[in-house]
């Protein structure tokens, strides 16, 4: 009975046997199961982030044909360069097919296709100004147009960058998300690997262990029957049975133990398998977390590209404007325009081609500053000699003829001769602007008091018909360019001169000190930087505070020629004296209360390095 208990109680742990080996290889299947769901949640994340990145890079590359197409187009406007409108339409070809590749990257996407509607709209507008261009036969020379024409450029392209922004913001708010997603499976996917190795080596070792106490157990109740097999004749029978059941077990034992080799061979192969499939994965791991640093590296470097670009792109439209207002006042600086073009040339191409782009740009200057040469020439003779001859025959009739023309013709005839008139001061006027800009600059240190005293001497006539007061309390020296600065002060006592009030004599007070620009209220003056200071004081009409820096603009006047002749550009020529000295005038008035000017120029000559 004790051996049959044995047997029984060996036929039980079989059974528990079987059932482990059943319970552990449902375990590792369903295990592995949802393992392999992890990694491929892992490698769909992996899939979202890089999709994100194509998508910002699409946008940035639409922002950069936009920037192209509008650089080449403006190009073309101020230079003339038909090669410049097949730039254009090959940069808008590119963004046709960047808008391609990002319709297709966000057709799964519903808010992002909302904002590509919206996008598409501020795009159109922008090829719409873009394509809008003077034909050319057209003349270049316009003011309003041309800036129009630039400041609805600035506004659509401010308007897609608007749609670029709110779209790569979305982008960048999706990268977070599945970055975050992508982190969080990198980190669990290893760790649901290790568990089910450490899982499968736990069941190995433990079945290992019931199955070789069981057959321990086997011998020694084999050991014991035989050794009783004298004292149990009686038994025989049953100990037959017993036997054939314990053969039928031992077969049964050797079949399970052959294939718990075969399954434990198995699975040490799978177990292998998923150590090279983990150690590729952590390999994987590490080159996309390599990947999205330097993903991160390249956007923060795109960041801080799009400010500096901006910040381009806005000096660039700044120094635009200027150029269109330069050349059509005939007076446009060589040393600015150098400097325009090499902001030009850093803000419309990469930094690999700087050095190609600079010489194209400098043959582009070149013929433009011999245009502007020819243009001045043709103003300083061509244009005045028909005046002349106008003015010449003018002269004739009004000697011979002038008594035996109707009172009617005799107005029209006074009108001729002072639009001519007006139209010979205008012009030397604009020479006399554009020599502040192309004269030698020669400096030198010279006392103020002869400068002003010999303009004084040369309006005396003006002076004395006026019966005005020119006061002359203080005075300095300082470095400056003896013919520019002649025509400043002639012009600021020619202004004060020209508005005084009806019936009372003017008063013009000129003084002049050497302050630090520290003392000087004002932050434009460099606190370190010693500085000529020159107050000029009159008496006359003055004008209102809120014009204060429209009276320096280019033929801007506050005041009708009925009431006072003159060509609106005396004040302008006087401001960019002071610029081409490196200083800062400021005109503070009231009206009927006079005005004073105040001019700063470094008392020291500044060198370039300066």
């Amino acid at each position: 009975m004790i051996q049959f208990d044995k047997m029984k109680k060996g036929g039980n742990s079989l059974s528990k046997v079987r059932s482990i080996y059943i319970f552990t290889t449902v375990f590792l299947v369903g295990l592995s199961i949802y393992t392999f769901i992890q990694i491929m949640h892992l490698f769909d994340a992996s899939a979202m982030i890089q999709h994100t990145s194509e998508v910002k890079e699409s946008l940035h590359t639409i922002a950069n044909t936009l920037l192209d197409a509008e650089s080449n187009k403006r190009g073309y406007l101020l230079s003339g360069d038909s090669s410049l409108l097949y730039k254009r339409d090959n940069a808008l070809q590119a963004l046709k097919t960047e808008h391609d590749v990002l319709t297709a990257l966000l057709k799964d996407n519903v808010e992002q296709s909302k904002n590509l509607a919206a996008l598409d709209n501020a795009i159109k507008d922008k090829l719409q100004s873009i394509n809008n261009i003077w034909s050319k036969g057209s003349p270049m020379p316009i003011i309003q147009s041309m800036k129009e024409n630039v400041d609805d450029g600035i506004q659509k392209m401010d308007s897609v960058r608007l749609y670029l922004d709110r779209m790569t913001v979305a982008e960048s708010q999706l990268f977070d998300i599945r970055s975050q997603v992508y982190s969080r499976l990198s980190m669990v996917t290893p760790i649901y690997i290790i568990v089910l190795f450490l899982g499968a080596l736990l069941i190995l070792f433990f079945s290992y262990f019931r199955i070789n106490n069981e057959l321990k157990e086997s011998q020694h109740l084999h050991t014991a029957l035989l050794e009783q097999n004298h004292d149990r004749v009686i038994l025989g029978e049953e100990l037959v049975v017993v036997n054939q059941e314990l053969a039928i077990q031992n077969k049964e034992k050797e079949k399970r133990a052959a294939e718990l080799i075969i399954a434990n061979k198995e699975l040490a192969y799978q177990n292998q398998e998923k150590e090279r499939r983990a150690s590729e994965l952590t390999v994987a791991n590490k080159e996309l977390a390599f990947q999205n640093e330097e993903k991160e590296k390249r956007a923060a470097e795109l960041v801080i590209a799009n400010l500096e670009l901006g910040f381009q792109n806005e000096e660039k439209e700044k120094r635009a404007a200027e150029l269109v207002i330069a050349n059509l006042e005939l007076g446009f600086q060589n040393e600015t325009k150098e400097k325009l073009a090499a902001e030009l040339i850093i803000a419309n191409h990469e930094l690999a081609f700087q050095n190609e782009e600079k010489e194209k740009r400098a043959v582009e200057l070149f013929k433009a500053n011999r245009e502007l040469q020819l243009f001045l020439n043709i103003s300083s003779h061509d244009l005045q000699e028909p005046l002349r001859k106008i003015q010449m025959s003018a002269s004739r009739i009004d000697d011979a003829d002038f008594n035996t023309l109707s009172p009617k013709g005799r107005d029209h005839f006074v009108k001729m001769q002072e639009a001519a008139q007006s139209m010979q001061v205008l012009i030397e006027d604009l020479l006399t602007y554009s020599r502040t800009n192309t004269e030698e600059r020669v400096f030198q240190y010279i006392d103020l008091s002869a400068v002003i005293d010999e303009v004084t001497e040369e309006l005396k006539e003006a002076i004395d018909e006026k019966q005005a007061i020119v006061e002359i309390t203080d005075h300095c020296e300082a470095n400056i360019i003896p013919f520019q600065f002649r025509q400043l002060i002639y012009n600021m006592l020619s202004n004060a001169l020209k508005f005084s009030i009806p019936g009372k004599p003017p008063h013009i007070l000129i003084s002049s000190c050497i302050k630090k620009g520290s003392e000087c209220i004002n932050v434009k003056l460099l606190p370190d930087l010693e500085y000529c200071h020159i107050t000029i004081k009159d008496n006359g009409i003055g004008f209102e505070p809120a014009y204060s820096e429209k009276i320096f603009e280019v033929f801007q006047r506050l005041y009708g020629k009925e009431v006072y002749k003159g060509t609106g550009i005396g004040l302008a020529i006087v401001k960019k004296i002071v610029e081409n000295h490196n200083g800062v005038i400021i005109a503070t008035s009231q009206l009927n209360q006079g005005a004073t000017f105040d001019i700063y120029i470094p008392a020291k000559l500044k060198t370039q390095n300066e």
